[in-house]
């Protein structure tokens, strides 16, 4: 009964964090939008503006260009013919100017206004939820079959110094779809996003062994020396957080409740999340290699 209720909580957990999952990506997609209708308002005010700056550049001139006309009417005598007969064909230039400044209206009187999707808010105020909750019981007899295999390029471009081979000891689902695997052929941590394409890596000088999530965007990963890494993927981007060195190697990794479970090739440590002993069992005879 106690296996069942454990049962029944963890599902409750991954549940839960389905359901974020598929809200943060529906507020991904919303922000998306509204950056990408933002940069559109953001275009048109500039392409405005600067006409409207332009215009107005061109009435001062022109009120300049006036005022020099006027000046000059103003200075010469009026035997001057011929003098008198080119500041007039100026001033009329300069009237056409005027009046072909003055019948733009493209850009006069305009504002803003926008016109939201109501569709898709009518669409999403008609949903009673994110989905459906549904429940299944464990079949223990049930046998898994794989359906079907694809082959993704996992290798990290360009001068990473990744080789044409890769050796994955360890892969941990996030809660938001993508998945971290450690690659100990080429001592690298990488970052898959839901479409299998690697969107960042770590690199360490020794060889991944095993790898373990702990939180819905951590993993603990060990390594074949005495090291325990705990990893965090915040915004594709792969960080140690805190690494913890033991007195003993470490072949094997595992997590449970709060606990790590780390083994050597004799014994299985508990420890705490903290990297405190808390108790230990060794084996009179065999070896223990991974913990599952």
């Amino acid at each position: 009964m106690e296996k069942q209720f454990e049962t029944l909580q963890i599902s409750y957990d991954e549940t839960l964090l389905e359901i974020a999952s598929v809200q943060k990506k529906m507020t991904d997609v919303i922000e998306k939008l509204g950056k990408r209708t933002t940069s559109e308002l953001q275009i048109m005010f500039t392409r405005i503006n600067e006409t409207c700056k332009n215009e107005m550049q061109c009435h001062t001139e022109i009120n300049q260009r006036y005022k020099l006309l006027q000046r000059g009417i103003e200075c010469i005598k009026q035997e001057n013919k011929q003098l008198v007969f080119i500041l007039c064909k100026k001033y009329d230039t300069l009237s056409e100017e005027t009046d072909s400044l003055y019948e733009r209206k493209d850009n006069r009187d305009i504002n803003f206004r926008f016109q939201y999707e109501a569709s898709m808010l009518q669409l999403v105020s008609e949903l009673s939820s994110l989905g459906k909750i549904q429940t299944y019981r464990n079949n223990p007899n049930q046998v898994i079959k794989v359906s079907d295999m694809t082959e993704h390029n996992i290798r990290v471009y360009p001068d990473s110094g990744d080789s044409n081979k890769a050796t994955i000891i360890g892969i941990c689902e996030l809660a938001d779809g993508e998945f971290i695997i450690a690659d100990s052929f080429n001592k690298k941590v990488k970052l898959l996003d839901d479409s299998f394409n690697v969107v960042s890596h770590l690199s360490f000088p020794s060889t991944p062994r095993q790898m373990c999530n702990v939180s819905a965007y951590s993993v603990a990963l060990i390594f074949d020396d005495r090291d325990l890494n705990f990893i965090r993927v915040n915004r594709q981007r792969i960080m140690v957080e805190r690494i913890i060195t033991f007195e003993h190697f470490c072949h094997g990794i595992g997590y449970h409740n709060n606990d790590i479970f780390v083994t050597d090739a004799k014994t299985i440590y508990c420890y705490s999340i903290e990297g405190q002993c808390k108790h230990k069992i060794s084996l009179a005879q065999g070896m223990l290699l991974r913990c599952l």
